[in-house]
């Protein structure tokens, strides 16, 4: 159930579904990503969870085990958005507007855009 309720939330948002802890689109001084804990409103006990959306692939190779046909599908949408590179799948898509003119042209285009997080993290490349 609670891989169906992912993959409703990001059918939903319009985005590729798979929710977890990641690192995000924001970097301190030294240009570290930031990491912190996401999810599904409904799944997670976290007040806000919808303030911010972010995909993390790794979220759907671990629920290829329960629907390996729809995680298949997602992960070739997260490879079209760019989520894959040489190493594998990045950490995660941002879909979270994080500045004014983000939020503006995601509504003009009627889509969300992501920004990958070209970073990798060996406990999620697991």
């Amino acid at each position: 159930m609670a891989v169906k309720q992912q993959i409703r939330y990001g059918r939903r948002r319009g985005v590729p579904w798979g929710i977890s802890e990641s690192a995000y689109n924001l970097v301190d001084r030294l240009g570290n990503f930031q990491y912190k804990a996401f999810g599904v409103p409904g799944l997670g006990l976290m007040r806000g969870l919808a303030d911010e959306l972010v995909v993390a692939p790794y979220a759907t190779a671990l629920a290829a085990m329960v629907d390996p046909a729809e995680a298949g599908r997602n992960l070739g949408r997260l490879e079209k958005e760019g989520a894959l590179g040489a190493l594998g799948y990045y950490d995660a898509v941002d879909y979270t507007p994080r500045k004014p003119e983000e939020s503006e042209a995601g509504h003009a285009r009627g889509q969300a855009s992501g920004v990958v997080v070209k970073a990798y993290f060996a406990h999620h490349q697991g």
